[in-house]
């Protein structure tokens, strides 16, 4: 559900937004494999439509690989492409997002803490448009929903998004590239219950009991910016925006924004590459 804060994404840093590979960087003729440190972070709202956020951050050891089938750390944390052709791809990937404690929320307080997410399931990229310089991509995501505090794992049933990628490289003599995504998202009700619903027993005044229902969640965007200072450094900030106006749980006393923004910043230090050249 905040997967724009993973635009800026490298397997390091799991269900942190990772700052390690922009998210639609052609991987032709990179490494096969690559190690090292990304770190970074920033702040996010604690869940969608929230009127509060937090800080996060994290910095930590990474691995990528660029297998032509598995990929680990190259647009998403994981994934694992059943086709690929010159004009679409179907894989199956895996995504997460930050945990959120109730008491650090005005609204939620008293509340069950929120966990975790992971989200894993299929995805269709459809390539419109490739360049030496720019990419284009239309991709329609199924996933599955869980959130977990590490001592147990709960279904949040499943999110639909359709994503409009596009990505721009070698400006300002080829050190600083450009990212913007976005789409709506829609999800079943497990998952609006998991945000949105307030049972009766921790209904309070201002904040009645309400009953969720699934739909249409809000469009998400995502833009950010990277900037390679060397083969092995690189900078990387962002911005996410949500709009959730007609969302369908908008009534909801835990529904308190029509707008949130987000900002993220970070860095990549890569210490190991293999000389084995990745295939796309």
């Amino acid at each position: 559900m905040r997967s724009a804060a993973l635009a800026l994404s490298a397997a390091a840093t799991s269900l942190l937004p990772t700052l390690a590979v922009p998210a639609m960087a052609a991987t032709d003729g990179r490494p096969l494999w690559e190690a090292g440190v990304g770190g970074g972070g920033g702040w996010l709202p604690h869940y969608p439509a929230s009127d509060e956020g937090g800080f996060r951050g994290l910095a930590a050891p990474y691995v990528i690989y660029r297998g032509e089938i598995f990929r680990v750390g190259d647009d998403g944390i994981a994934r694992s492409r059943v086709v690929n052709t010159s004009l679409f791809e179907l894989d199956i990937s895996l995504d997460g997002s930050f945990d959120a404690e109730s008491d650090e929320n005005d609204a939620r307080r008293g509340m069950p803490d929120l966990d975790f997410l992971a989200e894993i399931g299929p995805q269709l990229v459809l390539k419109l448009h490739r360049s030496e310089r720019e990419e284009l991509d239309v991709a329609l995501q199924v996933r599955a929903a869980f959130s977990t505090d590490f001592s147990s794992l709960d279904d949040r049933g499943f999110v639909y998004q359709l994503r409009a990628s596009y990505e721009t490289r070698g400006l300002f003599g080829g050190d600083v590239g450009l990212v913007l995504s976005g789409g709506p998202i829609f999800a079943t009700e497990r998952l609006h219950d998991y945000f949105y619903q307030v049972d009766s027993g921790f209904a309070a005044p201002g904040r009645p009991a309400f009953d969720a229902q699934g739909g249409y969640v809000g469009t998400e965007a995502f833009l950010g910016t990277y900037y390679a200072l060397s083969e092995q450094l690189t900078l990387y900030a962002g911005a996410q925006l949500g709009l959730y106006a007609g969302a369908e749980n908008a009534d909801s006393p835990l529904f308190r924004e029509d707008f949130t923004a987000g900002v993220l910043a970070g860095f990549t230090w890569s210490f190991w590459r293999s000389e084995r050249r990745a295939r796309d």
